[in-house]
């Protein structure tokens, strides 16, 4: 058997049964903005190949473009909700809606729960709040997502949610470790 190995985690294996290439690694001078850094990894093609496994995500490996979408902004927000409703929602309803930061995920489970939990009502194409609440689903959702987090990033959530909106990540090396000599934090269900 040949073992060929091509950067990073790239391998390939080529025997009488076969080739078999181990996640592939492509021209990464793209990702590097042209500075001093250099790759000499060859070329990597595929061809010939019997079978392709991929261990992790790769899109950083073979040149896709990475986009950043920052938060939606409140026009957009709007429009998500009139859509995701159809009606156009009143001013109360889009101040509770905005409050989701922009996040689409957010955005979405708090439309999603608004409507589900009753507390909208629809009168004369628009959207008006019965209740200006958190729905139960967006709260169930949140925690479902720490419990998929390892303790130390629950753990860092947890006491990030109370340092406010902004603040920096010196602030929170420092407030993890009083949460936990406070045992605020070590008591929280796993």
């Amino acid at each position: 058997m040949r073992v060929e190995w091509h950067g990073q985690s790239a391998f390939t294996l080529e025997g009488d049964d076969g080739k078999v290439f181990i996640d592939p690694f492509g021209d990464m001078s793209p990702m590097t903005g042209g500075g001093d850094m250099t790759f000499d990894y060859p070329p990597i093609e595929a061809e010939g190949v019997d079978l392709l496994l991929v261990t992790h995500e790769h899109l950083d490996h073979n040149g896709a473009e990475r986009i950043v979408l920052g938060p939606l902004d409140d026009a957009a927000v709007a429009e998500v909700a009139e859509d995701v409703m159809e009606a156009e929602p009143d001013e109360a309803f889009l101040a509770l809606v905005q409050g989701a930061g922009g996040s689409p995920f957010l955005l979405m489970e708090l439309l999603a729960g608004l409507r589900d939990e009753n507390l909208v009502r629809f009168a004369s194409g628009q959207v008006e709040l019965v209740e200006a609440r958190l729905p139960d689903r967006v709260r169930s959702t949140m925690r479902e997502r720490l419990r998929g987090m390892s303790r130390s990033a629950r753990e860092a959530a947890t006491v990030s949610a109370s340092l406010g909106r902004r603040f920096s990540f010196g602030d929170l090396r420092p407030a993890t470790a009083a949460a936990l000599t406070a045992h605020i934090v070590a008591g929280a269900p796993a």
